[in-house]
């Protein structure tokens, strides 16, 4: 997500509803990173920061408490809204490895330059991700193993596999 004026932002999660007449909000989370929600840290909802004063773990998500959210009504007005945090919060992936963002939106070639299609999808089936690419009417399924994908430039955006025979 791109901005006027603000950072490049990574989603983070989203903001399920309510909880308490305070102005806490329930968060469904798509990060890992425990320290992604601990005081402190800067969440962007609809490009504006909110800052978070405190973090509960619950069976059903976490309870955030946002400076910015002091009432239900605060609260409720950003039921289903997206979060996102600054790209230069989130740790560089490890070697080898990308986050779904870096990948998505990737153009995807063969070795020989023939292009494949665009990442629109991420399936994740347990043991490997498995890449959907769409190009006109077709698509293709590319499983994110190192015998499929030679070559990953995130800085370039685009991808190289060598596809099995059959797919």
């Amino acid at each position: 997500m791109t901005n006027k004026g603000l950072p490049t932002t990574v989603y983070v999660g989203r903001i399920v509803k309510p909880v308490g007449l305070g102005g806490e909000v329930r968060v469904e989370a798509a990060s890992d990173a425990p320290e992604r929600f601990a005081p402190g840290a800067v969440l962007y909802i609809e490009g504006n920061a909110y800052h978070i004063l405190s973090m509960h773990p619950r069976p059903k998500g976490l309870v955030l408490k946002l400076a910015e959210a002091n009432s239900y009504s605060e609260a409720e007005a950003l039921r289903d809204k997206a979060m996102y945090v600054e790209e230069s919060q989130v740790p560089p992936a490890p070697q080898g490895s990308y986050y779904h963002y870096q990948v998505l939106g990737m153009q995807v070639y063969t070795p020989e330059d023939e292009y494949l299609g665009e990442v629109t999808e991420i399936i994740e089936t347990g043991s490997n991700d498995v890449y959907v690419l769409s190009k006109g009417e077709r698509g293709v399924l590319v499983p994110a193993v190192d015998s499929v994908v030679m070559d990953v430039d995130v800085k370039a955006g685009r991808m190289t596999v060598d596809l099995p025979e059959g797919l």
